[in-house]
């Protein structure tokens, strides 16, 4: 049965719209009605009910992002707009340099040494693409156009967004790291950019070892980065900051005053009350104003009794235990899991132990080279770009930020999201999750596929590139020359060697065990 009322009376009921309205903010309203109603709130919301019984770290939903979190990624979506656009506007991104010197004076008289340096050519991203599509590249050509022009205007335009959307409403993580939206994609996809610029320094190191010797006359060919080609990279660099800024894990007490359904919020004053009688219904006669509140008498009625069940979350922690005894994670997505993450730290031992890049060098002025035939390990790449920027006077401080974003997007983030793919899945409870939420945010700065795949591109297109690149300059000499003798000037080979494989290999296989980790884990 159900109990009856005694006449009394009319009694005036607050409304759900009533009470939203006496709120300072609707977040606050909204987070009492999660606290009373989380699990149906979750199933509302697309999840899973069992995420709040986990740990409190583990918790998928977290509190907007704060003041200075949302200042320092609104300072990093300006400074991708400003030094990218300036990039684009500039004339030269890096110069090729010939230098001509007397061996005998460089040696002997350093001080009177009066070396001859010439800029034969000026590179900007547009030359850059044009010059891909006369040597018929155009595969090369297409992906740079889309990766440097699509890809960081695109996220110019959506970041903003972004960074006020996580500011002023709660943060569901489960959305972000289980389901692949939008956002989620285009924030991955924005490393890309870096490409353009892997590509950039790749074709200057085929010119790192150029240097002819004829009699006591030593001619030096080489590379020089300039202002813009740092803009660039400063600019793709803050927009992967951001990216990873908006995806790093709050810290526990925000979570658990989120999403625990314990929790207590501090009662908050309205701004102002409501009008009297604003919200009840005109069909409802006018509240009687009395001295004394009006009673209402129940007349208790016996209710059946019924098997008493447990609240929500107990319901939910006993089926969780029961589902995780029974069923758990398949077995094969256990072994799958555990064939990549061995793969991706047993292929980083050849990567880096075995040659990655052998350079050969044809035509007559193979006659005046030192060294006609070289070969790289893949570690050397970043120590042999110094080399050759501090000998035709890059400025230190490119240097010093080319180089920085080159060693931690393709060798020291990849080897990070290695270990923390591991942790994720054997570490403790503790370190798990803190080994999952930073895999999750560190992926957009993980550059080691872009890198490899730039250097299969790169590569490839090496040799018919020089071979255009040396005709144009020369304006035609050199295939008139060979026309004559049937000999070329000179030829650029570059190939692959074993160790540059392994590593594309690796970045394959860490790619796919990332994804793996962040759905199953």
């Amino acid at each position: 049965g159900t109990p009856s009322l005694s006449a009394g009376p009319a009694v005036t009921e607050e409304t759900e719209f009533a009470r939203l309205i006496g709120q300072k903010s609707p977040l606050d309203a909204l987070g009492e009605r999660f606290e009373g109603n989380a699990a149906d709130d979750y199933v509302l919301l697309g999840l899973d009910p069992s995420d709040l019984t986990q740990d409190a770290s583990k918790l998928l939903v977290a509190p907007p992002r704060g003041p200075l979190t949302t200042a320092i990624a609104g300072s990093l979506s300006v400074l991708h707009l400003a030094f990218v656009w300036a990039s684009y506007s500039a004339d030269v991104w890096a110069e090729s340099r010939i230098r001509v010197s007397l061996e005998w004076q460089e040696e002997f008289l350093p001080l009177l040494n009066d070396a001859k340096e010439t800029v034969v050519r000026s590179t900007n991203l547009m030359s850059l693409l044009q010059d891909l599509g006369d040597s018929k590249n155009y595969v090369l050509m297409l992906m740079l156009w889309v990766v440097s022009l699509l890809i960081p205007c695109a996220f110019m335009i959506v970041s903003p967004t972004f960074v006020l959307a996580d500011h002023v409403r709660p943060i569901i993580f489960a959305q972000r790291t289980r389901v692949w939206n939008g956002r989620g994609i285009l924030e991955v996809s924005m490393r890309w950019a870096l490409m353009t610029f892997y590509v950039v320094i790749l074709l200057s190191l085929a010119t790192s070892f150029l240097e002819l010797q004829w009699t006591d006359t030593k001619i030096e060919a080489g590379n020089r980065a300039c202002g813009p080609l740092a803009a660039y990279v400063v600019g793709v660099a803050s927009a992967i900051g951001l990216a990873v800024l908006l995806r790093s894990p709050t810290t526990k007490e925000n979570v658990m005053m989120a999403a625990s359904p314990n929790h207590e919020s501090p009662e908050i004053e309205p701004i102002r009350s409501p009008p009297p009688q604003a919200f009840q219904d005109p069909w409802r006669p006018p509240a009687v104003e009395e001295d004394e509140p009006a009673m209402v008498v129940l007349e208790e009625v016996p209710i059946p009794t019924t098997p008493s069940t447990p609240s929500t979350p107990d319901l939910i922690s006993e089926r969780d235990a029961e589902e995780e005894e029974q069923e758990g994670l398949p077995f094969w997505c256990k072994f799958v899991a555990f064939q990549l993450g061995l793969l991706s730290v047993l292929l980083w031992v050849p990567s880096y132990n075995l040659s990655a890049l052998h350079f050969s060098y044809g035509g007559i002025a193979t006659n005046f080279l030192a060294e006609p035939v070289l070969k790289l390990f893949i570690w050397e790449i970043p120590e042999t770009l110094w080399q050759q920027g501090v000998n035709f006077g890059t400025p230190i401080w490119i240097l010093i930020l080319t180089g920085s974003v080159l060693i931690l997007t393709a060798f020291v983030l990849p080897i990070l999201a290695t270990c923390l793919g591991v942790l994720a899945w054997l570490g403790d409870g503790k370190w798990s999750t803190k080994s999952y939420a930073w895999l999750f945010a560190l992926h957009p700065a993980l550059g080691g596929l872009v890198f490899g795949l730039s250097l299969v591109a790169v590569m490839q297109a090496l040799s018919p590139f020089s071979e255009s690149l040396l005709d144009h300059e020369t304006s035609g000499i050199c295939s008139k020359f060979n026309d004559i003798t049937g000999e070329a000037c000179l030829v650029v080979t570059a190939r692959l060697l074993p160790g540059a494989w392994f590593y594309l290999f690796q970045s394959v296989v860490l790619e796919l065990f990332v994804w793996v980790t962040l759905r199953w884990g």
